[in-house]
């Protein structure tokens, strides 16, 4: 059973930029964006936050406002964590890797697919080369086994023409010499 609290396809989107960004550590655990300090143009200061508060699965495997029912409003962090720690049968789930954003995650999913089907290719390739020379070697025995057959019979059609005549040179030169 995979939590979405340890999968690296769990993203929080940036307000600033709007992309889907990694969810640090401290977000997973508490169920709250770090917040950072800003000072206002009189002089005072906020905490504000870099992140929307609702959490996203990059592969839409679950949607987690619909699942908290909350209608858009604020969630507790207590609640958010609940929801993330929820033991769930999912597809999707890859292990979290601190460092790398969800579509890093994504990448790297995708390039151990084609590296597996590439080597997938590569062994039905070898495989079908091998067939083939097999194949090619079995045509050859076997043409090799009939070019002999055809110069065997050259050869005995051959012998048993110069036989003939020269059988018949001999018989022909012995009846011209009798009849001197």
């Amino acid at each position: 059973m995979a939590k979405c609290v340890e999968c690296g396809f769990l993203c929080a989107r940036n307000l600033t930029t709007r992309e889907l960004d990694e969810v640090e550590k401290s977000f997973r655990e508490t169920g709250s964006p770090q917040p950072f300090i800003v000072t206002d143009g009189e002089g005072y200061e906020h905490s504000k936050s870099s992140y929307d508060a609702w959490l996203v699965c990059l592969l839409q495997k679950y949607d987690f406002i619909s699942e908290i029912g909350s209608n858009g409003q604020q969630i507790a962090p207590p609640v958010l964590c609940n929801i993330l720690q929820m033991e769930r049968d999912c597809d999707g789930f890859t292990n979290w890797k601190q460092g790398f954003t969800p579509k890093e995650h994504l990448q790297i999913i995708d390039r151990k697919k084609a590296l597996d089907w590439q080597t997938q290719r590569d062994i039905e390739d070898k495989k079908w080369r091998e067939e083939q020379r097999t194949l090619d070697l079995t045509w050859r025995e076997d043409q090799e086994t009939k070019a002999n057959a055809r110069h065997r019979w050259d050869l005995i059609i051959t012998g048993g023409c110069a036989t003939i005549i020269i059988a018949g040179a001999t018989i022909l030169a012995a009846f011209i010499e009798k009849g001197k």
